[in-house]
Formats: structure tokens, sequence, C-alpha cells
């Protein structure tokens, strides 16, 4: 039995624009384009983790994202729709551009088991 670490944190992930987000003929259609670039980071952050635990067995243990109580991570990304970067796309909605936040917020809470606390 190892060490329990607690992990609780999030960053402010830019979703690159592109083309198809900036040709998004409504609003609806735009952010689901964001929503879908946020599934394919916890994708790829989840991966990493994985990856990490193999390179490094004698540190972790296995990592479940299958909610984080005992162990366990909860990764959600999520498009923030009030602050951060933001940009009118090609198309016109209502007789205006239309106005995307292109930012998400990535979080990551839980609890990890290591061997090696340092």
């Amino acid at each position: 039995m190892g060490t329990y670490f607690d992990i609780n944190g999030s960053a402010m992930i830019y979703i690159p624009q592109s083309a198809e987000l900036k040709n998004a003929k409504f609003t609806e259609e735009a952010n689901n384009l964001i929503q879908k670039e946020c599934q394919i980071i916890i994708k790829k952050f989840k991966n990493k983790l994985q990856e990490l635990v193999k390179q490094n067995p004698e540190v972790f243990d296995n990592i479940s994202f299958e909610g984080f109580y005992p162990l366990g991570l909860d990764i959600n990304c999520f498009q923030n729709k009030a602050h951060g970067p933001s940009t009118d796309l090609v198309n016109f909605e209502n007789g205006k551009r239309i106005h995307v936040h292109h930012t998400a917020t990535l979080t990551i809470n839980g609890t990890i088991e290591t061997d090696d606390y340092e």
C-alpha cells in the first residue's frame, strides 16, 4: 500500500479555429464543434496519464477514470462561454456574425495511490 495523493486542478485551453469551426452556420453548430474538441482533449489527457502509469509502474498504480472515490480521477472539459478569447465567425445568425468563445476549461479532481510520493 502506498501514499494517497489528491489531485485538484484546472487549466484553460485554447481551441484552435479549424475551417469547420470558422464556417459554422449556427451558434449551436460552433458550440458543438468546440464540445467535440473538448472530448478529444479528455481522451488524449487520459491516454497520456495511462502512458505515464505504464512507463512508471514502480511509481503509479493503475488509475481509474470511473469517478474519484475512493481512488480515481474525474476529468472534465467544458467551453468557456463568458470569458477568454472569442471571435466572430464567417457566417451570420439573426443579422449578426456568429460569436463564440474558443477556449475550454479542463478540470481534474481525484485521488491516486503512489508508492513514490516525492
